[in-house]
């Protein structure tokens, strides 16, 4: 063989792996969490609170619907609508069959209803995402899953039993109720009200429900723990967008993505990383139309600050492949993750 022909085809082959390898330093991460749960046996309860509801004539059915639904009936008449009891009513039997008669109540339902009369697209995401789940954490149990008419109030309501599910904030960015000056509802928060971010709500929600704690006064730290819990929605959603996950738009995400080395090297620069004024630091996790901080544009996404600790805790994943979901989730040590994560964007 002609020895340039050789030579020319050896450098082809290197060039090759170098590209393999760099594909894999951006990539393997995501890949990693693509793993397989079809040996994961799993079924959740997810309920139609919404449809029960709107079924109920009398009192009757209440008690009935009451019983269903244990905790979550009480959760929903005292603390979602806000009823308080009398003497006589100790349920707010005759509030509740008032307000599923009331005629605008009713037209918010039917818009539920004709977005979610099918609900195999929330089940089967759910179910989905939770087998990722228990691969990871086998031994947890699982709260049920109940779909309620918020009446305009919670994306989710959280409890030890259960994850609710209000539809009525999930009908699309153009729905008019949405812009009734009695809510107030900010057009960046319009925005994310949409069928496509039902699942992303609900998981964090559920994420949030297993792990949150209290905010770190530590810049960096506060991060981290964010970070961790985009990382989790990662392994237990490993298809969805990223755009979806972190409620950014595509030319959000690509503008932080372009921003993100000159951004790191001014939080350096200005002491941000270890700072503990609570004040300063919830700047960057404030949700809003753009992160309102120092030395930010306002062509930034909101919540830079979660952005950032996702991309660390990715990287500390990377870095270190023997360390497991579950014991990223347990480590108490935020600074250990961010130490050992040898993030420096370049």
């Amino acid at each position: 063989m002609n020895a340039n022909i050789l030579k020319k085809s050896q450098f082809i082959f290197f060039i090759t792996l170098v590209i393999l390898a760099c594909s894999c330093r951006s990539g393997c991460n995501h890949s990693k969490l693509n793993v397989d749960v079809s040996s994961v046996s799993l079924k959740i309860d997810f309920m139609r609170f919404d449809q029960d509801l709107f079924q109920c004539k009398t009192a009757e059915d209440l008690f009935a619907l009451r019983k269903k639904y244990n905790g979550f009936y009480d959760d929903f008449v005292f603390k979602v609508m806000g009823f308080v009891p009398t003497k006589d009513d100790t349920f707010c039997i005759d509030k509740t069959l008032e307000l599923i008669k009331n005629k605008d109540i009713l037209s918010l339902y039917d818009s539920t209803q004709k977005v979610f009369s099918e609900d195999n697209y929330i089940r089967d995401g759910i179910s989905d995402a939770i087998k990722h789940y228990k691969y990871y954490f086998k031994e947890d149990s699982i709260p049920k899953f109940i779909a309620f008419l918020s009446v305009l109030s919670y994306p989710n309501t959280i409890s030890e039993n259960y994850i609710g599910i209000g539809l009525d904030m999930f009908l699309g960015k153009s729905f008019t109720y949405y812009y009734d000056t009695r809510l107030n509802f900010p057009q960046y928060y319009i925005n994310y009200l949409s069928k496509e971010y039902l699942l992303r709500k609900t998981l964090f929600s559920f994420i949030e429900q297993r792990f949150e704690s209290e905010p770190s006064a530590v810049f960096i730290e506060r991060a981290v723990q964010q970070g961790r819990y985009y990382y989790l929605l990662d392994a237990m959603c490993p298809e969805m967008p990223d755009s979806i996950k972190l409620e950014y738009t595509a030319e959000k995400l690509k503008w932080m993505k372009g921003v993100e080395q000159e951004m790191w090297i001014d939080l350096v620069n200005r002491k941000v990383l270890y700072g503990k004024d609570r004040f300063e630091n919830d700047k960057y996790f404030t949700p809003g139309p753009f992160t309102n901080a120092p030395n930010v544009s306002q062509d930034s996404p909101p919540r830079v600050g979660e952005w950032l600790g996702w991309q660390i805790v990715s990287k500390y994943m990377e870095s270190n492949p023997n360390v497991t979901v579950s014991e990223l989730m347990q480590e108490k040590d935020l600074l250990k993750i961010f130490k050992n994560s040898g993030y420096r964007p370049k």
